[in-house]
């Protein structure tokens, strides 16, 4: 059952012992005024029965450790030793000294409780809603929008060791106890994948490596026609064991001239990289920084830099399909509606700019004009989209055309100059190599609105307003990462998203708390919540 905080004061509060040890203006002093009049315990009481069994934990002590724990950074035993030692955690909990604290354990419990009960958001929303109730807030601010790597809780792993654990997995899953478990292996001849033990192997020899592969491929092979023909219950553990196997052949495995299985070259689109955390994938940040784990996309409000929503994604997943989820999600749960949301090319995209236009929304981004190979980029061409035509640096003019459907289903047109004048053209080497034709244009579906972009990134204010921004959510972003947003916790997306959330919510609470003082001074803490 629901248990509720004391409302009883005790002669060993913390502050009246801790005058002259914690600063008044520190982050714990002014959460232990704040945190309790924000996060009250009948908030949460749907996630406990109604008198049946012990009382709980209060919920809202619960909620405020979390929010220290991504604070500081700090594991769930080391969270439970500071509730019970440290002296700031006391305070900020607004906790007597004689409180004895709780079981580590209780933590892993209640976030399950939280995420049963759909409260993962439960401390983000709401400090959100209390920053928009106190006026911090307009509902239609404009927004900048990024992303950060985290780096995936699991260890990534090689084709072999994918392979063994897929095999173990299926196995396992497909006997219900293990008595079948090891009669299925033995009829299949699998026994040495039930303990999941690295195996004996001269991994410097590729021969012995190759057979290794062949022996792992044959075995899944069994393993799966067993799996088929069982017809596995669909949504069971099991058939996301056979799902993920064949999902691991197929991206890592291929055969050679003469049939033999051997390793894939390159990296197949989607690749698992991780039997123990199946969500995680590569991304890369920039050409030469790839990383393993999910994305943390951030939407941030420039002016009071509170993050306004945070979604997570699969590493490999592009930064421009995070805008229009949050941007969406942030019109649903808060009613907030930016008035323009700012974000660099990867995230500001054509397909964006189109998506943001027709939610009202002012898209503020700059389109790419390199060179590619120091020759002349798209941006140095005029396009005239009104008379369908394309003049090159050298003053020459093409209307001909053709087109063709992209991946959407929407027509480009190409405009490719005549191969002789290219060929006699002086500009020739600044501008193309091509040598059967000459040099070719497409026009975007959404070349109107990259034309207008290309126009207003040139102006000053353009510049001014986009650095400011981008600034800004860098500045936030590394505040994230300091409290530990960038290195994932857990296995799994939804996990992920947890800790990402309860990170930010830490930081909106140290930067509410800030402009609540700067406004109104200490005594506003009391006051608004």
């Amino acid at each position: 059952m629901l248990g509720k905080r004391n409302s009883q004061r005790s002669l060993f509060q913390v502050p009246f012992w801790a005058q002259e040890l914690i600063a008044d203006d520190s982050f714990y002093a002014r959460m232990g005024v704040f945190w309790r009049q924000v996060s009250h315990d009948e908030d949460l009481a749907g996630m406990y029965e109604e008198n049946q069994g012990r009382p709980s934990i209060p919920p809202s002590i619960l909620s405020g450790v979390l929010i220290l724990q991504y604070f500081d950074n700090a594991t769930d035993r080391e969270a439970a030793d500071k509730v019970r030692f440290d002296l700031r955690w006391k305070l900020a909990l607004d906790l007597p000294l004689d409180n004895q604290g709780f079981d580590y354990s209780n933590l892993s419990r209640f976030r399950s409780r939280l995420a049963e009960h759909g409260q993962e958001r439960y401390a983000f929303d709401a400090l959100l809603r209390l920053a928009i109730a106190a006026g911090f807030l307009r509902r239609d601010a404009e927004q900048v929008i990024d992303s950060t790597p985290i780096y995936g809780a699991a260890a990534l792993q090689d084709t072999y060791t994918l392979l063994r654990n897929g095999l173990r997995k299926l196995l396992v899953a497909m006997g219900e106890k293990d008595p079948a478990r090891r009669q299925l292996a033995k009829r299949l001849k699998l026994e040495q994948y039930l303990g999941g033990e690295k195996p004996e192997l001269d991994w410097a020899d590729p021969e012995a490596r190759r057979a290794h592969l062949q022996e792992l491929v044959a075995g899944a092979g069994r393993l799966l026609a067993e799996a088929r023909s069982a017809d596995l219950e669909a949504g069971s553990e099991a058939q996301g064991a056979q799902v993920l196997l064949e999902q691991l052949l197929a991206q890592d495995v291929t055969q050679d001239d003469a049939g033999h299985p051997i390793i894939r070259r390159g990296v197949a689109t989607d690749r698992v990289i991780s039997t123990v955390d199946t969500e995680m994938r590569h991304g890369r940040k920039s050409a030469s920084t790839r990383f393993d784990g999910y994305k943390g996309h951030v939407a941030v409000e420039p002016e009071t830099e509170l993050v306004t929503d945070v979604l997570v994604t699969p590493g490999n997943a592009y930064d421009g399909e995070a805008v229009e989820p949050l941007v969406d999600e942030q019109a649903a749960r808060y009613y907030l509606r930016p008035q323009a949301v700012v974000g660099d090319q990867s995230v500001i995209d054509a397909e964006r700019r189109h998506a943001l236009c027709q939610r009202g929304i002012e898209p503020v981004g700059k389109v790419s004009s390199q060179r590619l190979g120091g020759r002349y980029a798209k941006a140095d061409f005029q396009i005239d989209l009104a008379k369908g035509a394309v003049t090159c640096p050298a003053g020459h003019t093409v209307r001909e055309h053709r087109e063709r459907t992209d991946q959407h289903g929407r027509l480009r047109q190409i405009f490719t100059f005549p191969r002789e004048l290219c060929q006699a053209c002086p500009r020739r080497m600044q501008c193309t190599t091509a040598q059967r034709t000459g040099r070719t244009i497409q026009i975007h579906p959404y070349e109107s609105l990259l034309q207008a972009a290309r126009e207003e990134q040139q102006t000053d204010a353009f510049k001014q307003r986009y650095h400011a921004a981008r600034s800004t959510v860098e500045r936030v972003i590394a505040h994230l990462v300091r409290h530990g947003f960038r290195q994932g916790r857990y296995f799994g997306l939804a996990k992920t998203l947890f800790q990402a959330l309860w990170a930010a919510a830490a930081v909106n609470l140290q930067r509410l708390m800030t402009l609540l003082s700067e406004r109104e001074g200490p005594q506003a803490l009391r006051m608004v919540a």
